[in-house]
C-alpha cells in the first residue's frame, strides 16, 4: 500500500495531521514521511481516521475521512464531496482478478446494481445519491472471506437538503445514562420520514429497531444509543443532512452544536459533567492543544472562521482531577462557509469568497 496526501496553499510549512479511529491525534512525522507538502504512508502505518493539513500559524485545510481494509475488495469513489449535477463512477476493486464475476453495488445496504460491469455510473449526482456505498462480488469465490467491501459515505456538495434533521438536546456529545433522552426530528416535504443510523460498529438500521418513531421524531434512551451517523430518509428516496452523534459513559462532555456553525457567527463551547465540582479549573483543547485553562467552564468564539474547525474536548482539575472520566471525548466542530458577493468581498471580510481574482486566499486543500 502506498498513499500520499498533499497540502496546497499559501504556506511552505504544512504538516498532515490524523485523528484516528482509536481517538488519537498525531502528525505525519510519527507514522509516515513528510516530504515538502506531501505525507507518504505505507500499509504498516495506516490507520482509519480523519486527515487534514495544518500549519504552526493555525491555517487548516478541509478534512477527509479515509478507510483501509484487509479485505480483498474495496469500493472506489472520490474522497471529497461530489458537486451536485456532476457525473461520478463508483468502481469495485479487488486484490485478485476474478473473470466473469457478478458485481453487486449497494447503497445503504440496498442492492442497486448486479451485473459483470464492475462499476456503477451516476450521470448527474443529486442529494438523493448521498449515502453509504459498498460492493461485493459473486462467482467461484463468492463465499471467500473479504468478498464485500466496507461501506463508505459519499457526500454531495452545494445542494439544498430535502429535509433537515434537528437534534434535542442540540449537541454533538451526550451522557449515556439510564435517564438519557434524545430526540431526532425530521422536517421537510413528507409525512413519512424515518431516522436511520449507521453505527460505529458498521451496521445500518432504522429508528424502529432501537428507538421509538412517533410522527417525524425518533426518541432514543440510554439503553439503545450507539455512536454513529444519523439522518432522515423516506421510502421515495428523499434525504436530510447527516449528523455524527457521540455518547459517553464518562462524567464529562464538551457541549457545542451538532450542526456546522456558519462562518462569522458566534459559538460557545461548554464543559458539562454529571457531578458538580466547585472551583474546578476547566481546560479546553483543540486538536489536543490547550487553548484555555480557567474556572469559567466555557470557551467563546465571537465570530467563527474556518481556522476554528477541529476536534475539541475539555477536562477538569481540582479534587477530582485524577478520577475516571474527567476528560471528555473529542468531537469535530465544523464551520460552514457563508458566501459573499464575488465582486465585493469587503461586505463580509470574515466570510468565504469563491472568486480567486478578487478575493484573498483563505483556505488550503488536500488532494
Amino acid at each position: 500500500m502506498s498513499l500520499s496526501l498533499t497540502c496546497a496553499g499559501d504556506s511552505a510549512e504544512w504538516t498532515v495531521n490524523r485523528f484516528s479511529s482509536y481517538g488519537y491525534l498525531t502528525r505525519c512525522a510519527t507514522w509516515g514521511s513528510m516530504t515538502g507538502p506531501t505525507c507518504y504512508i505505507n500499509g504498516q502505518s495506516f490507520i482509519d481516521g480523519v486527515y487534514w493539513c495544518e500549519t504552526a500559524t493555525g491555517l487548516f485545510s478541509n478534512a477527509v475521512n479515509i478507510t483501509g481494509t484487509y479485505n480483498n475488495t474495496i469500493v472506489d469513489f472520490p474522497v471529497h464531496p461530489v458537486t451536485e449535477g456532476q457525473p461520478v463512477t463508483l468502481r469495485c476493486k479487488w486484490t485478485t482478478e476474478l473473470n466473469l464475476a457478478v458485481i453487486s453495488f449497494y447503497k445503504n445496504d440496498k442492492l442497486i446494481q448486479n451485473d459483470t460491469r464492475g462499476e456503477f455510473f451516476i450521470p448527474a449526482v443529486s442529494k438523493s445519491d448521498e449515502g453509504f456505498y459498498k460492493c461485493g462480488r459473486k462467482g467461484r469465490m463468492q463465499r471467500s472471506a473479504g468478498s464485500t467491501s466496507p461501506a463508505s459515505w459519499m457526500s454531495i456538495k452545494d445542494v439544498q437538503s430535502a429535509a433537515t434533521l434537528s437534534v434535542s438536546p442540540d449537541r454533538a456529545q451526550h451522557f449515556i445514562t439510564d435517564t438519557m433522552s434524545l430526540s431526532l426530528t425530521c422536517a421537510g416535504d413528507s409525512a413519512e420520514w424515518t431516522v436511520n443510523r449507521f453505527s460505529s460498529y458498521g451496521y445500518l438500521t432504522r429508528c424502529a429497531t432501537w428507538g421509538s418513531m412517533t410522527g417525524p421524531t425518533c426518541y432514543i434512551n440510554g439503553q439503545s444509543f450507539i455512536d454513529g451517523v444519523y439522518w432522515c430518509e423516506t421510502a421515495t428516496g428523499l434525504f436530510s443532512n447527516a449528523v455524527n452523534i457521540t455518547g459517553t459513559y464518562n462524567n464529562t462532555i464538551v457541549d457545542f452544536p451538532v450542526h456546522p456553525v456558519t462562518e462569522g457567527q458566534p459559538v460557545t463551547l461548554r464543559c458539562k459533567w454529571t457531578t458538580e465540582l466547585n472551583l474546578a479549573v476547566i481546560s479546553f483543547y483543540k486538536n489536543d492543544k490547550l487553548i484555555q485553562n480557567d474556572t469559567r467552564g466555557e470557551f467563546f468564539i465571537p465570530a467563527v472562521s474556518k481556522s476554528d474547525e477541529g476536534f475539541y474536548k475539555c477536562g477538569r482539575k481540582g479534587r477530582m482531577q485524577r478520577s475516571a472520566g474527567s476528560t471528555s471525548p473529542a468531537s469535530w466542530m465544523s464551520c460552514r462557509y457563508r458566501l459573499v458577493h464575488a465582486n465585493n468581498p469587503s461586505l463580509c471580510p470574515n466570510c468565504c469568497c469563491w472568486n480567486s481574482s478578487v478575493c484573498p486566499s483563505q483556505k488550503a486543500s488536500t488532494r
